[in-house]
């Protein structure tokens, strides 16, 4: 008698090769799908708005006053740092400059959160800015309002004057590509007396704050609309 012969394949089944691939497949979906989130947090969905995050830069919020006091023979410069008491300059300004955006109705506009990682001052450094600084912001560009000067100009022979200026830029984030800049400068006349400023808890200037920031922004919006971006 023979012995029966016992065939063993050491193959695997067939329907362990599919189940096999299944998982495979599976997971490589699970890390397309987990690489795709955060880009579409990033992204507006196609036929909406872009979405545009805006962060502020404040060199200083004291007034600088400069006194020119003119003599025979030479000029005399004075110049001073007049804090403003009780009165919160940056949310004034950014306040303002979300209410004139928000007419143009290309994008959506939103104050940057702490979410968006966004440094304002290495931003407005527009020398050694890059695209890495952007690439945190939940949003599809990043508008910098940069005010990088607020003063006064008190002189003798001609009309006392408050002025702000600011540069404002428009990034594109992914790229870090600047998609446009403007430059704006405004200023309004004032008494240039600095004690009937400080009087009444500098009621007076901070009038004049107001309605210089309110003039400013009038300028931003002409400025916006007319951009190509």
């Amino acid at each position: 008698m023979h012995a029966s012969r016992c065939s063993v394949s050491f193959l695997p089944s067939t329907s362990h090769r599919f189940d096999s691939i299944a998982e495979r497949t599976a997971l490589l979906l699970a890390v397309l799908l987990a690489l795709a989130v955060p880009l579409s947090a990033q992204k507006s969905p196609p036929g909406t708005m872009p979405q545009v995050v805006v962060v502020f830069n404040l060199a200083s919020s004291d007034l600088s006053v400069i006194d020119h006091k003119y003599r025979v023979f030479f000029n005399k410069y004075e110049k001073k740092n007049l804090p403003i008491e009780g009165y919160d300059l940056l949310g004034a300004i950014r306040d303002e400059v979300m209410n004139t955006l928000t007419a143009d109705k290309r994008f959506q506009w939103r104050v940057a959160t702490d979410a968006d990682k966004l440094d304002a001052a290495q931003l407005a450094d527009e020398k050694h800015r890059t695209p890495q600084m952007l690439s945190s912001a939940q949003a599809d560009r990043v508008l910098v309002v940069d005010v990088d000067g607020f003063g006064a100009f008190i002189t003798g022979l001609a009309q006392d004057r408050m002025d702000i200026t600011a540069d404002v830029t428009m990034l594109d984030r992914a790229s870090g590509r600047k998609l446009w800049k403007t430059r704006i400068w405004e200023k309004i006349p004032f008494s240039g007396d600095l004690e009937k400023l400080q009087a009444e808890n500098q009621k007076e200037l901070k009038e004049g704050i107001n309605s210089l920031i309110e003039k400013a922004c009038q300028k931003l919006q002409t400025k916006v609309a007319e951009s190509k971006v």
